[in-house]
């Protein structure tokens, strides 16, 4: 499957929450232990923080981070993903991974932030 495919296929399951969710906790399935993030929580944890607190659902946070990956991840990130794709059984999880990742490190240094200005 395409890249692009997957892409609207993904879209159209994270219109449903419950899907969405199921989805973002795929992710964490095989991930190392260390890849369970800020304080041991898991991805789906971190994901309905990030989404709470930027006013959207689940679903709309990690399609706001795969379209915030593939607008402006750097070429280094883009072949260091083709990479990772490329030695996987599931690219498609792989893409979806970094793509969340890298919007949650977004969510929560700016969470960070704001707790650090509050203080």
């Amino acid at each position: 499957m395409l890249l692009g495919d997957l892409l609207k296929d993904l879209a159209a399951r994270l219109d449903d929450e419950t899907a969405a969710v199921a989805i973002v906790a795929g992710l964490d399935a095989g991930a190392p232990a260390a890849g369970a993030g800020r304080a041991g929580l898991p991805l789906v944890a971190r994901v309905q923080a990030a989404a709470a607190r930027q006013g959207v659902t689940p679903g709309a946070f990690v399609a706001d981070a795969v379209g915030a990956f593939t607008a402006g991840a750097s070429d280094e990130e883009w072949m260091s993903l083709v990479g990772l794709m490329a030695r996987e059984a599931d690219p498609g999880r792989v893409f979806l991974r970094r793509a969340v990742l890298c919007a949650l490190a977004a969510a929560e240094r700016s969470a960070a932030i704001d707790e650090g200005a509050a203080a």
